[in-house]
């Protein structure tokens, strides 16, 4: 039992440097096209947006090509191989990135940022190791939610450090190349880690069904409810700071102040509140209650006239989401045999990642006003309330009694 405490301490630790490496980069991707200083390009710089656009969404493109196939490698493959492959990859893209960077070659970054993000895909090798460790459902409920936890810091941290070393990299370099290097040095510290540490946990021979409430759910309705409250989610995390900007003139200070609340009361939640909640509510109803108040939070952000009362709620989301999400990986996870982790947990991130781009592309096609964006948002999650009640209250009383009477 402690070598799984610390097995799944170390799968933890991988995630969260993973997404400080993924993230670390970002504050400065767009200054490479309008800052005169670094600007580069293979385009006439007119075409600034479009290269903009090309390179933010190469990455997760191939992240969402990556996990699909990743995960499913992982399931039929040794799982330390598949990832100890992919981080050497990583490390050799990370530093062609930081080249690329440093001689304004914009073609080279484009192919590189698309590769990187399929390499990196690696990271649901890692949660489906951590998904076969605990076998109870309880078990997934609290270390998912820690795993969560990380992603949520590390996905804070790494913007941050990098919106604070950019300055002096391009005082020491002349260019932002070091924080690609830097991403790759991160990485080799995982590698480090996967090499001496990692062992390729045991796969059980299980049923396909796993599930310790079976007959509510099929899986095809998870994943579709998992798809519309993941585009709900996303609709916040997207927006929530274009619209703090664009409604009510919010200073960088005071959406930085936004984004850390959020971040805060999630990772607080997942760290310290689903433990407790686990012990008195149970998945089927949790996946009810919270994300019915997330939707009503997000209606309500959308109709808030004063910016003291969107950061009333804020805190309110930031903890919804948290324990929405953590709620609707562990019911999912747990509908499927341990040989299949890899395949769902890809499947999750590709879906997630599928999402982003989609609500990107779509919002700024159809140019709603932001706040409606929200009311969007929370259509998404009622509509996944919606479906996990009718099959939970109406198709599965139906097929119950279908089968009581072919008994």
């Amino acid at each position: 039992m402690n070598r799984d405490k610390y097995f799944i301490f170390l799968l933890q630790l991988i995630i969260f440097i993973a997404f400080i490496a993924m993230t670390l980069p970002y504050p400065v991707i767009i200054p490479l096209f309008l800052s005169p200083e670094a600007q580069f390009g293979f385009l006439h710089p007119y075409f600034a947006q479009t290269q903009i656009g090309l390179v933010l969404s190469a990455y997760p493109l191939g992240l969402f090509i990556g996990a699909f196939l990743l995960g499913k490698l992982a399931d039929r493959y040794d799982k330390k191989s598949c990832l100890l492959f992919t981080l050497f990859l990583s490390i050799g893209i990370q530093l062609f990135s930081g080249y690329c960077v440093a001689e304004k070659y914009y073609l080279g970054l484009l192919i590189s940022r698309f590769f990187l993000g399929l390499a990196e895909g690696n990271v649901t090798i890692a949660q489906a190791a951590l998904a076969i460790v605990c076998k109870t459902e309880t078990s997934k409920r609290i270390q998912f939610a820690r795993t969560n936890a990380a992603i949520t810091l590390g996905w804070t941290i790494g913007p941050l450090l990098g919106a604070l070393l950019s300055g002096y990299a391009f005082s020491y370099f002349g260019n932002y190349s070091a924080l690609f290097y830097m991403s790759a040095g991160l990485t080799l510290i995982i590698f480090l880690l996967v090499c001496v540490y990692f062992k390729t946990p045991v796969t059980l021979i299980s049923p396909e069904f796993v599930s310790t409430e079976p007959a509510v759910f099929g899986r095809k309705i998870l994943f579709f409810c998992s798809l519309l409250l993941t585009l709900g989610v996303d609709t916040f995390y997207q927006f929530f700071p274009v619209y703090l900007s664009v409604v009510f003139k919010c200073s960088p200070l005071l959406l930085g102040l936004a984004v850390s609340i959020v971040a805060l009361a999630n990772t607080l939640t997942h760290i310290f509140v689903t433990p407790m909640v686990e012990k008195i509510i149970s998945s089927i109803h949790a996946l009810i209650f919270f994300p019915a108040l997330l939707s009503a939070s997000l209606f309500l952000i959308a109709h808030s006239t004063y910016l003291g009362q969107v950061f009333t709620i804020l805190p309110l989301i930031g903890v919804l989401i948290a324990l929405s999400m953590t709620h609707m990986i562990v019911l999912i996870s747990v509908h499927y045999s341990e040989s299949k982790q890899g395949s769902i947990m890809g499947w999750l991130l590709s879906q997630r990642t599928l999402g982003t781009v989609f609500l990107s592309l779509s919002m700024s096609f159809l140019l709603l006003p932001y706040r409606e964006v929200f009311n969007v948002g929370g259509l998404f999650v009622l509509l996944a309330v919606s479906f996990i009640i009718f099959h939970g209250y109406v198709v599965r009383p139906i097929r119950v009694k279908s089968t009581v009477k072919e008994l």
